[in-house]
C-alpha cells in the first residue's frame, strides 16, 4: 500500500476519533436532555440512553483503533509475517507437526503441506485450562513464553531453543519436562503466576520453569531418648516435601 494512502487513511480515521468523541461529549448528552423536554413522560430513559449511546460509540472507536493498528502493519510489511506467534485457547492444546492438503496448481492435483516445527521472533502459547503439550521444536529469536494453566507436558521429548525461554505452569506435580531444563543460579522458580502475584525476580536472559504454587519442606525431628548419665544417641531427622 502507497505511503500516502495510509496517510490519507490515518488522517481519516484520526477526524472520525474526534468527531466520535465530540458525540460523546456534547452531542448525545445534548439530544438526550432536548429529548427529555420534549416528551418527559419518558424522561426517566434519558440516563441509560446516554449510556447505551456512549458505548455504542466507543465499540466504534475500537474498531478505529484496531485499523490504525493494522496500517501500522502494513506500514511495516510485517502484516503477513512470521515475526510474531501469539495464541491462547480455552483448554488444553499441543504443539506439533501440522499438515494439510492443498491443491497445486502447476501440477493441477493435490498437495500436502507440512511442518514440523515453529520458529517465529517471539512465541507466546497460553492455555485458560488443562495442561499445555510440546510436542515439536520450537525456535524463537527474541523470547518463547509457554503459559500452562495446568502442567507443561513434554512426552514427545519437544525442543525449545532460540533466546531465552520461559515455562509457566501452576504446578510441577505430574508434569513432563521431556529433557528440558531451565539455566543460570535459579532454573526453577515458584511462588510466581503469570500475569498475577509474583514474589520472585525472572531474570530476562536465562532459561526458567516457573510455577505459581510454592512447595513446601517439613522437617521432622525423629524421637530419641538416653538414660540419665549416658551421652546423647545419634540424633536424626527426615525431610518431606523436597523436589
Amino acid at each position: 500500500m502507497q505511503p500516502r494512502v495510509i496517510l490519507a487513511l490515518r488522517a481519516l480515521i484520526a477526524t472520525m476519533l474526534l468527531l466520535l468523541l465530540v458525540a460523546q461529549v456534547i452531542a448525545v448528552p445534548f439530544v438526550a436532555a432536548s429529548f427529555a423536554d420534549d416528551y418527559p413522560d419518558f424522561a426517566y430513559l434519558m440516563a441509560p440512553g446516554i449510556v447505551a449511546a456512549i458505548v455504542l460509540i466507543l465499540c466504534v472507536q475500537l474498531v478505529f483503533v484496531c485499523v490504525w493498528k493494522l496500517l501500522t502493519l502494513v506500514q511495516r510489511e510485517r502484516i503477513f509475517s512470521s515475526d510474531a506467534f501469539r495464541y491462547v485457547d480455552v483448554d488444553t492444546v499441543q504443539l506439533g507437526s501440522v499438515s494439510a492438503t492443498g491443491f497445486d496448481a502447476a501440477g493441477n492435483a493435490p498437495q500436502v503441506v507440512s511442518a514440523t516445527s515453529m520458529a517465529a521472533d517471539t512465541v507466546f502459547v497460553r492455555t485458560l485450562s488443562g495442561d499445555l503439550q510440546l510436542g515439536t521444536a520450537v525456535s524463537s529469536t527474541s523470547g518463547a513464553d509457554l503459559v500452562a494453566a495446568a502442567r507443561f507436558q513434554n512426552v514427545g521429548g519437544g525442543s525449545l531453543s532460540g533466546a531465552p525461554w520461559r515455562v509457566w505452569a501452576n504446578t510441577w506435580v505430574g508434569e513432563t519436562r521431556g529433557g528440558l531444563a531451565g539455566s543460570g543460579p535459579l532454573p526453577n522458580l515458584y511462588n510466581c503466576a503469570y500475569l498475577g502475584l509474583c514474589t520472585v525476580s525472572v531474570t530476562p536472559g536465562d532459561n526458567h520453569f516457573i510455577y505459581a504454587q510454592q512447595p513446601v519442606a517439613t522437617v521432622v525431628a525423629n524421637n530419641a531418648t538416653r538414660p540419665f548419665g549416658f551421652p546423647n544417641p545419634l540424633l536424626t531427622y527426615s525431610i518431606t516435601g523436597l523436589i
